[in-house]
């Protein structure tokens, strides 16, 4: 079985990527995504969380992969997804290969992170989906 995770913990993401994205995944019940300092990002990938990491396109290719590095080398194993405004396709290959499980290059929407996050996710249940269960 595939392993579903519950949070979203976003590093080098502007507020307005992560307004958009919240609005996005609140309406598909998916939680709501947390912005973090790369600090307390490397501090968090130790606590056996389940979470995916999405590294924005604020930081630059030299800290993306530098941080890909330092969380592959944690005992987190948690997804690592790399957003790109755009991006040449020598850095996102680079991406991968340091540990990255999906690269979203291009003019990516609010809806189009939703969705492929969404498949990393599993759906938060409301306390009406609760009660009705």
């Amino acid at each position: 079985m595939e392993e579903k995770f519950n949070q979203v913990l976003i590093i080098g993401g502007s507020r307005a990527q992560l307004s958009a994205l919240g609005e996005e995944m609140r309406k598909r019940g998916l939680g709501e995504p947390v912005r973090a300092k790369k600090k307390d990002a490397l501090s968090l990938s130790g606590d056996n969380a389940r979470r995916v990491y999405v590294l924005g396109a604020a930081l630059n290719s030299r800290q993306t992969i530098d941080l890909l590095d330092e969380l592959r080398q944690r005992p987190c194993h948690a997804p690592v997804v790399v957003l790109r405004d755009e991006g040449e396709r020598a850095f996102l290959i680079e991406c991968f290969k340091h540990g990255a499980v999906e690269v979203l290059s291009g003019p990516v929407t609010a809806p189009d992170w939703s969705t492929r996050l969404g498949c990393w996710l599993s759906p938060r249940r409301t306390a009406r989906s609760a009660r009705s269960n």
